[in-house]
């Protein structure tokens, strides 16, 4: 068998899902400068290490993973650190890394074939720059329909790069950067403003990863509901379903994550309900349900707001699956401030609820603020919300049983008793419109005999049990 002579790379990933698509980006950038993608860090001439940049523990993370390839690099081998931490904190990277060829901030992930290029020639490896790859091609009629500033063409981080799909479900951002100034949050000091990826290349995007098979498109930014407003666009993200349907209708599930509550407009909630193809899932992150701590975060303040947009939701889509995060611990919340969150969170209006403690960030505003808190009682607060989520996912779960639902099979694996025996049983995971991957719980199917299952598989399932987190199924009799 001939083995390849190009020089390979390696990008481990740290972080979110839009990390993730950076990372995919720079391997196609790679890739069209001559390189081949290899899971072997050994095998690897360029080590790349995407890093997360936004809690302190993510960077920690970061420090520990470049350190544990640093320790095993050879002098042939690249070893650079990438993404959101390079952005903020470089000077922790090249001071807590033992060694390290380079670093390339979030904002510039397009240049890393220019870096491993420029690299190689100083440290004389036989690493070649080959002509880039091609960009995504825009299609002409769509540009036509789709108003946008020259800056949202030229920003390094909207450059276009030929997708490869990896499974039926692919993360698709609509834009960068983010115009909020939540008080704890250093998103914009590291992605920078708002901008609106241009619709034509979105929609170029996605017929691409349709074209490879992909079933599920998930729009992610970071606030989805402010898509366009840049542009001169309202009703941006409305505007973006009703094209994504139209322009490439094999797509089966298009799912919306990080909605701003404000911006839930009565178009888009219609929009919503009507689009058979959009999942019945809204994943808006409120972050507390005090009216006096959202003010100290920096956030929307009006709770009977929010109650009237998650009422008109719930009311023009009743099957829908709600999902939202909160802090806890927060500088300054008081036991009254925390009982108002429990008694938001016990009034019921959500499916899936990520609770975190608040991490004191030195960047962020809310660094400076007093009553910060003793991370004990955060972490007693984080359990007592989680406790009260709990019986409510479990009751909403609950009513699921003896349901149909339409499911997508994920990955496969093998049934185990209680002493973590295999049982020689196949089961199945899988998810419905109302799991996002990765944040939510799963679907587990257990197959009929004689009746494999294939991933990708979608599928209709009958509910037969249900978890706080999880639910059981097997498939219907027409499946």
């Amino acid at each position: 068998m001939e083995t390849s002579t190009k020089p390979k790379f390696a990008v481990v990933t740290l972080g979110c899902e839009k990390n993730r698509v950076d990372s995919e980006g720079m391997g196609q950038m790679l890739r069209g400068a001559g390189y081949e993608p290899t899971a072997s860090t050994e095998q690897a001439s360029v080590l790349i290490v995407n890093t997360c940049g936004f809690l302190e523990a993510a960077r920690q993370e970061a420090i520990d993973t470049l350190n544990q390839l640093a320790a095993t690099k050879r002098d042939d081998q690249l070893l650079i650190a990438s993404g959101c931490m390079v952005e903020l904190y470089p000077e922790r990277i090249s001071g807590g890394v033992t060694v390290l060829d380079g670093q390339l901030s979030a904002r510039n992930w397009p240049d890393i074939a220019k870096l491993t290029a420029t690299l190689g020639q100083q440290r004389g490896l036989p690493l070649t720059l080959f002509p880039a790859p091609p960009l995504i091609a825009l299609d002409p009629a769509l540009t036509e329909q789709c108003p946008t500033a020259p800056a949202s063409y030229a920003d390094p981080q909207l450059t276009g790069f030929a997708r490869r799909a990896s499974g039926a479900s692919a993360f698709v951002k609509i834009a960068e950067g983010c115009d909020a100034k939540c008080s704890f949050c250093i998103i914009p000091q590291i992605r920078g403003g708002h901008i609106s990826k241009p619709l034509p290349q979105i929609i170029a995007e996605v017929k691409e990863l349709a074209a490879q098979g992909v079933k599920e498109i998930i729009y992610i930014s970071q606030d989805s509901t402010y898509y366009g407003l840049d542009l001169g666009i309202r009703d941006g993200l409305a505007g973006l379903l009703e094209e994504t349907v139209l322009q490439v209708p094999q797509i089966e599930w298009l799912r919306i994550m990080y909605a701003y509550p404000a911006r839930m407009t009565p178009r888009l909630i219609q929009t919503m309900a009507e689009l058979p193809q959009v999942c019945k899932y809204v994943d808006m992150p409120l972050q507390h349900g005090s009216e006096a701590t959202l003010r100290r975060m920096r956030r929307p303040p009006n709770m009977d707001r929010v109650r009237r947009v998650l009422t008109s939701m719930r009311e023009a889509m009743p099957n829908l699956a709600l999902r939202t995060t909160f802090i806890v611990g927060f500088p300054g919340e008081t036991n009254a401030e925390f009982d108002e969150l429990l008694g938001f969170i016990n009034e019921g209006w959500f499916d899936h609820v990520g609770i975190f403690t608040y991490s004191p960030e030195e960047k962020s505003e809310s660094f400076k603020l007093e009553g910060h808190l003793h991370p004990r009682v955060k972490e007693k607060r984080r359990k007592l919300a989680m406790a009260a989520q709990q019986r409510i996912s479990l009751k909403r779960n609950a009513a699921l049983v003896g349901k149909t639902m339409h499911v997508l099979i994920e990955g496969e694996g093998e049934l185990e008793d209680e002493q973590g025996r295999s049982t020689d049983e196949k089961i199945y995971v899988a998810r419905s419109y109302r799991e996002a991957p990765e944040v939510d719980g799963y679907i587990f199917v257990q197959p009929r005999k004689q009746t494999p299952l294939t991933v990708g598989q979608m599928l209709d399932v009958r509910i037969n049990r249900a978890e706080e987190y999880d639910l059981w199924a097997k498939p219907t009799a027409n499946s």
